[in-house]
């Protein structure tokens, strides 16, 4: 149950930061975005966060992610892929790193898809406890930045049916899982104004979903369907065991 835990807190957190992305055509249009991180209670701000596209070669994009927290702590979020046409973009390569405030490791979390090999690294007194292995990577799968694609693109999509696809995650060694994610619409949420689109995430063991239901976190985005399905929040955890909180767009605060 621990690793089951451990996916939904640190899918939703990464894949967060990557609520402006559209994938169309041969381009993923996202302009740099700044959001806040809340306490769990959404009370107090304790942190930003800040995304963009910082290269582009060979119609390959680079993603990254930076936030830091009012402590000191912060991170370094990136994922490079590679555009596709009309269809959703591939991910290459993916790599997370958290640091202490003092700039000393606190884990790097890595996938390289085209080579399928993958490593989590956490740092125990600064010395490194590396898992890493060879993994075959569906071509549906995501991480970090990238996770919010296939969920907006069903949510953008007018769909009722779940977000499908696959995730990888260190949880804490490297894995893959099925992820799906239930769509509601016209919902009401108390830190915004209006109606927005709620997703609900949780990796999906079929038959056996109602069984460990009742022992996961609460993991969920929304989406504003008047601003283009625009990511406006997420509640989730830094990592497994990590900080509560929840992100929001910084427009999005009332």
């Amino acid at each position: 149950m621990a690793s089951v835990t451990a996916i939904l807190t640190w899918l939703a957190v990464v894949g967060a930061f990557f609520g402006a992305a559209v994938a169309q055509g041969a381009s993923v249009d996202f302009s740099p975005t700044e959001y806040k991180l809340l306490s769990a209670d959404g009370s107090r701000v304790i942190g930003q966060a800040h995304f963009g596209i910082t290269a582009r070669a060979g119609g390959r994009e680079l993603v990254q992610g930076r936030y830091r927290f009012n402590d000191g702590d912060y991170d370094i979020d990136e994922d490079w892929l590679e555009m596709r046409p009309g269809r959703l973009p591939a991910l290459l390569t993916y790599k997370h790193v958290f640091f202490h405030p003092d700039g000393s490791l606190v884990r790097v979390s890595e996938a390289d898809i085209e080579r399928g090999h993958a490593s989590c690294t956490i740092y125990v007194d600064r010395r490194p406890e590396t898992q890493s292995t060879e993994l075959v990577f569906p071509p549906d799968v995501y991480a970090g930045p990238a996770l919010i694609l296939p969920i907006r693109h069903s949510v953008r999509s007018g769909s009722k049916e779940k977000a499908n696809f696959h995730a990888f995650s260190c949880a804490p060694g490297p894995k893959i899982y099925a992820v799906s994610g239930s769509i509601e619409s016209a919902v009401h949420w108390r830190l915004y104004s209006g109606t927005v689109v709620e997703v609900d995430i949780q990796p999906d063991f079929g038959p056996l979903n109602f069984l460990v239901a009742s022992f996961l976190p609460t993991v969920r985005l929304w989406f504003d369907p008047a601003k283009d399905f625009e990511l406006v929040g997420v509640e989730s955890s830094r990592y497994y065991k990590g900080l509560h909180f929840i992100m929001m767009r910084d427009v999005a605060m009332r």
